[in-house]
């Protein structure tokens, strides 16, 4: 930092020197001393790019570039040398779909805005409408979003209690390849559905033992064109079916 300063300071007194044989040479005197330092401001900003160039947003997925934008300090065209990356960092970390992000400085006056987003999980029916979530429950407001794939989901407190309920699920590959939609029913147990329409209603407590006795009905195809409406396993020790 001490070295940065030193160098400044030489710079400064250098262009002053400069400026002021060039301003005797060209017969204009200056008396405002403000403007003395904006002429020397200028010249630094020309012969060492203490000007920002452009900023280059990297890793933008399904962000508005705008809101980006928004919560960065500086602009093109502004010094370069004086930015706080720490406080902007900290401003663009307030954007809730970001997981993460960097700013570096290059050299040429370019800046980059390295950014990695939240992954969509799914799709949150509420009140009749479709809202993205992430693994922890986080509402994620992406506004050039298009998701055609995500799994649905449905329930008061469903966001709060899917990530635990979710990798049990991951377990069984074969069946979370086929569900759909996760129904969380009156805030305590879950039902599933299945991409043929069946539903499974799962029991409150030990429903890993029942996941384990689906996979292995998946597994030998009886549930393939039976017609089916729903797997009742709310009852430990039996199954329903209609």
């Amino acid at each position: 930092m001490r070295k940065l300063i030193f160098f400044i300071t030489i710079v400064s007194a250098l262009v002053l020197i400069f400026s002021k044989i060039e301003i005797i040479h060209q017969n204009i005197y200056v008396n405002n001393v403000s403007e003395k330092i904006s002429m020397i401001k200028e010249k630094i900003k020309l012969i060492f790019f203490f000007q920002v160039k452009e900023i280059k947003l990297k890793n933008v997925k399904n962000l508005d570039n705008e809101q980006i934008y928004k919560n960065l300090s500086f602009k093109v065209g502004e010094e370069y040398l004086f930015i706080n990356l720490k406080k902007n960092l900290k401003n663009l970390l307030n954007i809730n779909e970001l997981e993460s992000a960097k700013i570096v400085k290059k050299k040429n006056g370019i800046i980059e805005v390295l950014i990695s987003e939240k992954e969509p999980f799914l799709f949150w029916l509420k009140k009749d409408k479709k809202i993205v979530i992430d693994k922890n429950g986080e509402v994620l407001n992406f506004k050039n979003a298009n998701f055609t794939n995500l799994k649905l989901l449905s329930g008061e407190n469903a966001n709060k209690n899917i990530n635990s309920f979710y990798k049990i699920i991951q377990k069984y590959p074969e069946l979370e390849n086929k569900i759909v939609k996760f129904d969380f029913i009156e805030n305590y147990r879950w039902n599933i559905i299945l991409n043929d329409k069946v539903k499974i209603m799962l029991p409150r407590r030990n429903f890993e033992k029942s996941l384990e006795i689906l996979v292995k009905i998946l597994k030998r195809d009886e549930l393939n064109n039976k017609g089916y409406e729903y797997f009742d396993m709310r009852i430990n020790n039996k199954i329903l079916f209609k």
